[in-house]
C-alpha cells in the first residue's frame, strides 16, 4: 500500500510532540536504593555530562552506551559481578539524567534483594569515584530507600532511622503507599528519605515518587530567591525612607533663603536617582522572584498529586511545606509587592513634581511676555514722542525755507506782509510733515 505523501513538515513538530513524553517517571523494582542529585549553573556543560555518563556505562560494563539527546537519557545494565564483588545474580543499575530549565538531576537506582530500613545505601559502582566531577553546584541530594511494605509503620517506629529529627510523612496514593522523611541534611550532605510501597504498581510508584522529589528539589528552587531578598531589604528600605523624606519637603514650604523652584529642581534630582536605585534593584529581583513563584506553585501542584493521608502524629507534607515554606514565600511575595508600591510612588512624585516645575516655567514665561509687553508699550510712546518732535523739527527748518521765499516774494511786490504769509503757511507745512511721516511709517506695514 503506497503511502500519501504528506505537506511539508512544520521544523519544531517533532520537539513540540516530544514534549509531552519527557521526563517520564521510572519504573521502580519493589526494593532498591536511589541517590538523587540536583545541580544548578550548569548551562554550556553537556560535553562534561556526556562524558561521565558514557565513563560511567563503560566501567558498569554496558552492551551500548547511550549518546545524550534532548534534556533526558536512561540506561541500565545488569549488576556485574566482577565489578561489584558478592552481588546476587540478576540485580540491575540504572542511571536517569534530566536537563531542565535552570538545573540538571541525575538518578542512581540500585537494585537489591534487602527489605530493611537499616540497610546503608550501597551502589555495585564506586559513585564517588567520578560523582565530584558531575559539573554544576550540588543544590540536592538525597538518598531514597525504597521497599514493599504490607503495612505501614508508625512513627514510634519510624523515628529512629532519622536520628530522632521530626519526622514528616503521611500515606500516599490513597493509602497505597507512604513516604517519610526529615528534610534535613546529614553528615553526608544528604537528605534521607524512605518511600513504602503497598499496593502501587511499578508506574505508579515511579510517578508518586517523582512528584515526592520534585516537592524537594522545587522547594529548594522557590527558595533560591530568599537570600536575594534578604539582602534587598535593607536596600528598598533605605530608598523608601529617602522617597518619603522628599514627601516631606515637597509638603512643606520652601525655606526663607532658598527659592521654591529652586527646591522643586533639587527634588526632582533626588527623586531621578531614587527611580534610578529601585529600577536596577527590581532588574536585579525581578527574575528570581518570578521563577520562586512558579517553583512555589509546582511545589503546591506536586503536594496535590501526592493525594496524601494524614498520619496520626506526624506532619504531612501538605501541612509541613504550609507552615514553613509559605512564609519564606510570603516574604518574597511581600518584598516584590513593595518594589512594585514604591515605583509607582516614585513615578506619582515624580509626575508631581514634573507637573510643579512646568507650572513654575509657565508662570514665569507669562511675566516674561507681560515684561515684554510693558517694555513694548513704552517703545511706543517713545517712538510716538520721537516722531512728534521729528515732526516738530522737520517742519520748523521747512517754515524757516518759507520765510526765505516769501522775504524775496516781498522783494518782488508779490506779497506786503512776510509774518503774516509765515504765519498762514505755519499749519500748513506742519500738516504737509504730519502726513508725509505718516505715508512712512505705513509703508514699512
Amino acid at each position: 500500500m503506497n503511502q500519501a505523501r504528506m505537506p511539508e513538515t512544520y521544523p519544531e513538530r517533532i520537539r513540540l510532540n516530544d514534549e509531552l513524553h519527557a521526563r517520564p517517571p521510572v519504573a521502580l523494582w519493589p526494593n532498591e536504593h536511589i541517590l538523587y542529585l540536583a545541580l544548578v549553573n550548569t548551562s554550556g556543560k553537556r560535553l562534561q555530562e556526556e562524558v561521565i555518563i558514557r565513563d560511567l556505562c563503560d566501567s558498569l560494563g554496558g552492551d551500548s552506551c547511550p549518546t545524550l539527546q534532548g534534556n533526558n537519557i536512561e540506561f541500565d545494565v545488569a549488576v556485574n559481578r566482577d565489578v561489584c564483588q558478592g552481588a546476587p545474580d540478576g540485580l540491575r543499575f540504572r542511571v536517569k539524567y534530566e536537563r531542565h530549565g535552570e538545573f540538571s538531576s541525575w538518578w542512581f537506582f540500585q537494585q537489591t534483594e534487602s527489605t530493611e530500613l537499616s540497610h546503608p545505601p550501597e551502589f555495585c559502582c564506586n559513585l564517588d569515584r567520578w560523582l565530584h566531577h558531575l559539573p554544576g553546584q550540588l543544590l540536592v541530594a538525597m538518598n531514597i530507600r525504597v521497599c514493599q511494605a504490607e503495612r505501614i509503620p508508625s512513627v514510634h517506629e519510624i523515628s529512629p532511622y532519622f536520628s530522632g529529627n521530626t519526622v514528616i510523612g503521611s500515606l500516599i496514593a490513597h493509602d497505597a503507599g507512604a513516604a517519610f522523611t526529615d528534610f534535613r541534611i546529614d553528615a553526608t550532605g544528604r537528605t534521607k528519605m524512605i518511600f513504602m510501597n503497598k499496593a502501587m504498581g511499578s508506574r505508579q510508584a515511579g510517578r508518586q515518587l517523582q512528584a515526592l522529589v520534585e516537592i524537594e528539589t522545587y522547594r529548594m528552587m522557590a527558595l533560591l530567591a530568599l537570600p536575594e531578598v534578604q539582602e534587598s531589604f535593607p536596600v528598598l528600605a533605605s530608598q523608601e525612607q529617602a522617597l518619603i523624606d522628599v514627601s516631606r519637603q515637597l509638603a512643606a514650604p520652601a525655606e526663607e533663603d532658598t527659592n521654591e523652584q529652586t527646591r522643586d529642581l533639587e527634588l526632582q534630582q533626588r527623586i531621578s536617582k531614587i527611580s534610578s536605585a529601585i529600577e536596577a534593584l527590581s532588574s536585579s529581583t525581578q527574575y528570581r522572584l518570578s521563577a520562586s513563584d512558579a517553583y512555589f506553585q509546582l511545589v503546591q501542584r506536586r503536594i496535590g498529586d501526592l493525594h496524601e493521608t494524614n498520619l496520626s502524629g506526624i506532619q504531612g507534607f501538605g501541612e509541613f511545606m504550609e507552615r514553613r515554606l509559605v512564609p519564606a514565600m510570603k516574604t518574597c511575595s511581600a518584598f516584590s509587592l513593595r518594589i512594585r508600591e514604591t515605583s509607582h510612588r516614585v513615578s506619582r512624585m515624580s509626575q508631581l513634581l514634573q507637573t510643579r516645575v512646568e507650572i513654575a516655567r509657565e508662570e514665569q514665561n507669562s511675566q516674561l511676555l507681560a515684561s515684554m509687553e510693558k517694555r513694548s508699550k513704552h517703545q511706543l510712546h517713545l517712538q510716538q514722542a520721537v516722531e512728534g518732535l521729528s515732526i516738530v523739527a522737520i517742519s520748523y527748518y521747512g517754515i524757516g525755507l518759507a520765510a526765505y521765499v516769501f522775504k524775496a516774494m516781498k522783494t518782488m511786490g508779490l506779497i506786503h506782509d512776510v509774518e503774516l504769509a509765515t504765519g498762514i503757511a505755519t499749519p500748513l507745512v506742519l500738516l504737509a510733515v504730519a502726513l508725509m511721516t505718516r505715508k512712512i511709517r505705513n509703508s514699512f506695514k
